[in-house]
């Protein structure tokens, strides 16, 4: 009779060709690959900030080298101001001016009269300027003949629908009014009799 064979099972070892070292290396190796992955992401996102910065600065320059510069031939040119605490001056071509106290309210609680004023370089010289000084300070932002040194004599004054002008105004009362308007249309309000600073923008 044959003997019977056994069979034994083959321990299969599946060798792996990959060493501890070579194991090691790969790991650096991604790690590597996500840092410099990593580096270029943040360079390209810095190179995207400034290249829409650079357009941001030209498109700037554009508009204000494109700027339309007004120049207000005359006093009755300039019109409507509305003040930064919501006040409105009116300066008129026939000479006169109102001055309201609400912008929203131009029947009631105003200032009425009549208005000389000088311009340009001959403002600029009742001011206390030069010219260099215009240049140094203002030059960039207006045009010289856009300031203008008004004296306001005021003639009558209406509160509350009433006539006060007795009470309020005075035979000798001027008011001496600087206005500078500037090239992106708003304007800066100066009463030196009354040491009164405004903001204006145009009420068209």
């Amino acid at each position: 009779m044959a003997k019977k064979i056994k069979n034994q099972p083959i321990p299969l070892i599946v060798k792996n060709n990959t060493s501890k070292k070579s194991i090691e290396d790969n790991k650096k190796q991604k790690i590597y690959t996500t840092i410099e992955i990593v580096i270029v992401l943040s360079l390209l996102i810095i190179n995207i900030i400034l290249i829409i910065d650079i357009v941001r600065k030209s498109n700037n320059k554009i508009i204000l080298e494109n700027e339309v510069k007004i120049e207000y031939n005359d006093i009755s040119n300039i019109g409507e101001w509305i003040t930064n605490n919501n006040e409105l001056f009116v300066f008129k071509d026939d000479n006169t001016f109102y001055w309201y106290n609400d912008s929203n309210n131009a029947k009631d609680n105003f200032y009425r009269g009549t208005l000389t004023y000088v311009k340009g370089l001959e403002a600029l010289e009742e001011m206390g300027y030069t010219e260099e000084d215009f240049n140094d300070y203002l030059g960039d932002d207006v045009i010289v003949n856009n300031v203008y040194s008004i004296h306001l004599t005021p003639l009558y004054n209406f509160r509350d629908s009433k006539n006060v002008t007795e009470d309020t105004i005075k035979d000798t009362d001027v008011w001496w009014f600087i206005l500078v308007i500037k090239n992106d249309g708003t304007a800066q309000g100066y009463n030196e009799t009354l040491d009164i600073q405004y903001i204006l923008r145009k009420n068209w």
